[in-house]
């Protein structure tokens, strides 16, 4: 066992272990405490060198600059109201679905101003940056109050512009504060076109006509505000033309309104009405043809031709080798002047006379020799004089009449191959005698008897059914062509 030097017994700690100083532990403590600190004395000396540069002066101006910017920025945007937008053709809102409900009025048109008649604006917008880059064309609204309109007539409505987005200010550009609008009732009318009008139209040549305009559009149903189509009266077709025309000419026309004086309506309120129906306007029902086509607003313009012609007569029932041109006689009057279409005008005139039809040569006698005919000219060509009866008068002095028996039956025949072998028709003239009234020049007429006469039975008309009938017979005669036969006769045939 070892001793104690000092003569000494050493404390144990219970368990058997020794026992530590408490100075010892302090100094371990306070040393360690040492130790960390001036780690972070380290730490932070090393971020202060890293960092060092954010304290220079540098870097202060820097940093100042950009508070600067971001203050101007949020100033600029948000408090600032010195910015404007302007926009563009912002369309007046007009509501008229009450005033067309309660007095049945339609808005027509903006009066006045007059840079409103299209029922747009330019707007101004103010306030800040930011507010106007948040506005859209629309969000802006103009708004027309109608409050006060209740009959036909002009009114003046206040405009109330407005922006859906907050502080915001709309002002309307060039200071407009307010419209005239034009109220009225919408009215119809069926009316007939009155004239056809050509302007500037002369003749190329004497012997033309320039006959009046005429158009295909007939009639109109049109529609429009009350006050402009009450003062309807009459409506025309017009075309400026200035040409000389030597045939028919067509072109352009433009339909015309006139009032009950005769003067055009106005252009500003012809544009507000509408064509709903033209030529197709029935009377019982009404139905819309529709708007005319531009090409069919037309003008027409006839030309015609006129010529003065000597009239001739042209005779009927005249015997196979009579000559009428031994007949004296006068016509009253002896020339007409016609119009008409030019290659039909050009035709009469080529064949030097215009014959009136016509004289029934079985009617003339010395005891009849007055005739009135009737005019009776083609289709489209009319007498320029109003001449519509022809007077003719035959000088018959020198002529007389003289009643001849025909009684030789050999003297009878049949025309064209009836009653001939193989024709496939048996006929048979059963009259044996006939007697006639002949009429030609007195030195003529008295050397006339039945071997001067023939009787052809005209079978032209009959159908070939068997049994008798009467048939026209017609008298001719032979070496002789100055005379005639007045009145008609008939022969029975019998066919089998």
């Amino acid at each position: 066992m070892s001793k104690n030097l000092s003569g000494k017994k050493k404390n144990k700690p219970a368990g058997g272990k020794a026992l530590v100083k408490p100075e010892a532990g302090k100094e371990k403590k306070e040393k360690n405490t040492a130790e960390a600190k001036s780690e972070k004395l380290i730490t932070a000396e090393k971020l202060k060198a890293r960092f060092n540069w954010l304290y220079g002066d540098k870097a202060l101006a820097v940093f100042s600059v950009l508070i600067s910017i971001s203050l101007w920025v949020f100033i600029t945007l948000n408090v600032t109201d010195a910015s404007t937008k302007t926009i563009k053709e912002v369309p007046i809102r007009i509501d008229t679905t009450n005033i067309e409900e309660t007095f049945g009025l339609k808005k027509i048109a903006i009066m006045d101003p007059p840079a409103l008649s299209d029922a747009k604006v330019d707007v101004i917008l103010s306030g800040s940056i930011y507010q106007l880059s948040r506005v859209d064309p629309e969000d802006v609204t103009v708004t027309a109050q109608v409050t006060g309109v209740n009959r036909a007539g002009e009114f003046t409505l206040s405009l109330v512009p407005m922006c859906s987005v907050n502080n915001v200010n709309v002002d309307i550009e060039n200071g407009y504060t307010f419209v005239k609008v034009w109220f009225d009732y919408i009215r119809e009318k069926d009316i007939a076109v009155d004239k056809v009008k050509a302007a500037g139209v002369t003749a190329a040549a004497e012997d033309l006509i320039i006959g009046d305009a005429v158009s295909s559009i007939k009639s109109l149903r049109i529609s429009g505000p009350a006050t402009v189509i009450d003062n309807i009266d009459t409506v025309q077709i017009r075309a400026d033309v200035n040409k000389e025309l030597s045939e028919p000419f067509e072109t352009a026309g433009k339909i015309c309104y006139l009032n009950a004086e005769g003067e055009d309506i106005s252009s500003d309120h012809v544009s507000f009405i509408t064509i709903l129906d033209y030529n197709g306007i029935e009377e019982e029902t009404g139905t819309a043809a529709g708007v005319p086509a531009d090409d069919e607003i037309n003008v027409i313009i006839p030309v015609s031709k006129k010529a003065q012609l000597p009239l001739g007569i042209a005779f009927k029932n005249v015997p196979d080798g009579f000559d009428t041109n031994t007949l004296s006689y006068s016509i009253s009057p002896e020339t007409i002047t016609v119009e008409g279409d030019i290659e039909a005008i050009d035709k009469m005139v080529s064949e030097g006379k215009y014959m009136v039809d016509g004289i029934d040569l079985t009617e003339l006698s010395p005891s009849e020799t007055k005739f009135r005919l009737k005019l009776n000219l083609s289709t489209g060509i009319e007498e320029m004089n109003g001449v519509s009866e022809v007077d003719v008068t035959f000088n018959l002095e020198g002529y007389s009449t003289k009643t001849i028996g025909l009684a030789d039956i050999s003297q009878f025949k049949l025309s064209g191959d009836w009653g001939a072998e193989g024709s496939g028709h048996k006929a048979e003239i059963l009259t044996e005698s006939l007697r006639i009234t002949v009429a030609g020049p007195t030195s003529v007429i008295g050397g006339m008897g039945q071997a001067n006469c023939s009787v052809t039975v005209d079978m032209e008309a009959h159908d070939g059914t068997a049994g008798q009938r009467k048939m026209p017979a017609i008298i001719t005669f032979k070496n002789d062509n100055k005379c005639w036969v007045i009145g008609t006769y008939t022969v029975m045939v019998n066919v089998e």
